[in-house]
C-alpha cells in the first residue's frame, strides 16, 4: 500500500494534534510530514510495557515472528508528544521498548 503523507500546517495535521493533545500532554513535536494511516488507524495502546534485556533491536532479531513494530508517536514524562517506534507481541498484549513513555499511540506498520 503506497502510503499519503500529512504535511505540518495542514487541517488534518491539527486534527491529529488535537487527536493526541485530547488523550493528554501539553505539546505535540511534529516532523513536516507523517503518513495519514497514523491518523486514520492509529490508536492508543494500553498494556504493559517491558524493557528487553539487550534492547530491543536483539529482541527483535531473535524473535522476529512474534513481534510488530508499531510507529507513532509517545508521550514523556514533560508531557510531549514525539515520534517513536516500538515492538509490540499482540499474543502477550505487551509493549516492548528501549525506555518507558507515559502513553504510546500509533499503528501497526506492515
Amino acid at each position: 500500500m503506497m502510503s499519503v503523507y500529512m504535511r505540518k500546517g495542514t487541517l488534518l495535521m491539527k486534527e491529529f494534534e488535537k487527536k493526541l493533545l485530547d488523550i493528554g500532554g501539553s505539546a505535540v513535536l511534529l516532523p513536516e510530514e507523517i503518513p495519514e494511516q497514523l491518523y486514520r488507524f492509529g490508536h492508543l495502546y494500553e498494556c504493559p510495557v517491558r524493557v528487553p534485556v539487550g534492547g530491543t533491536s536483539r529482541y527483535f532479531l531473535s524473535r522476529e515472528n512474534e513481534v510488530r513494530i508499531i510507529w507513532g508517536f509517545v508521550l514523556d514524562s514533560a508531557g510531549v508528544w514525539k515520534m517513536h517506534s516500538w515492538l509490540f507481541i499482540q499474543e502477550n498484549d505487551l509493549i516492548l521498548d528501549n525506555e518507558v513513555y507515559e502513553k504510546y499511540f500509533g499503528f501497526i506498520k506492515e
